[in-house]
């Protein structure tokens, strides 16, 4: 049974849409060869639904807990461990096979009196059960397999092009019928034809940044990584400020904006 409105609206608030973002097992990319999958969810009670963390993957933060949400990891095979970020001493060991994928469901523990999060391996049928009601929230940086864990964290989105000096002038010509001067370049956010390279989210950046940022597009918003199911992208606000965001299945987030 689909949730009403507003109910979708609580549950996901700052995404765009429900349908659009339910979980399909037949909309997941397929596997690489040798890696295995991981998809990491969290049911939408209300329960303890104010306690939200972050996912650590061999120690490194792959994503958060949010009440309602789930994300998935590609990986290397062999035995990992899953922690959270406010309760590092509970650890799940997840042993997994190339081509696998296993699902972790993080919850709201006893541990504490004021609750903690904890992951518990659950088998597929239940997942399955469960997964379709969720939405999709890449609320974490890509992970790569055998990148130190220090590092997970930095942005792999493709550094901005420098930009060239520019030209000296040409030298005025005495006679009268002397060539006019060669158009100036495009600015380095435009290209040839005057027009930012677009990408499928660029719509889904601009409302987010004009929404949660206050910003208004200058230009639109750039893509600047390759098409792909993770896009980065890169829009200049009319204030002069610069919003980048991280794009998955057309739903975005705000990352190291100015």
């Amino acid at each position: 049974m689909r949730p009403f409105p507003w109910l979708c609206l609580i549950l996901i608030a700052g995404l765009a849409g429900c349908a659009d973002t339910k979980y399909r097992s037949d909309a997941m990319p397929p596997l690489a060869a040798g890696q295995a999958r991981i998809v990491f969810f969290r049911n939408t009670s209300f329960v303890g639904a104010n306690l939200q963390t972050g996912i650590l993957y061999d120690g490194s933060t792959v994503g958060n807990s949010r009440p309602g949400t789930y994300f998935y990891i590609d990986t290397t095979s062999g035995t990992h461990d899953i922690s959270t970020s406010n309760d590092t001493g509970s650890h799940l060991p997840l042993t997994l096979e190339a081509g696998e994928t296993r699902y972790v469901k993080t919850g709201l523990g006893l541990g504490q009196l004021a609750g903690r999060i904890e992951p518990e391996s659950v088998s597929s049928d239940r997942a399955l059960r469960e997964l379709p009601e969720l939405t999709f929230a890449p609320s974490g940086p890509t992970y790569v397999p055998g990148k130190p864990g220090a590092a997970q964290a930095e942005s792999p989105m493709a550094p901005e092009p420098a930009i060239p000096p520019p030209e000296p002038a040409p030298v005025p010509h005495p006679v009268s019928n002397a060539a006019p001067a060669p158009a100036a370049e495009p600015s380095p956010a435009t290209n040839q034809t005057g027009q930012i390279r677009l990408g499928t989210s660029s719509n889904s950046v601009e409302e987010m940044a004009l929404r949660e940022k206050h910003c208004e597009a200058l230009h639109g918003a750039e893509l600047v990584s390759s098409d792909g199911p993770i896009e980065y992208y890169r829009e200049q606000c009319r204030d002069g400020r610069v919003i980048r965001a991280k794009c998955q299945y057309r739903q975005c987030i705000d990352i190291d904006s100015d």
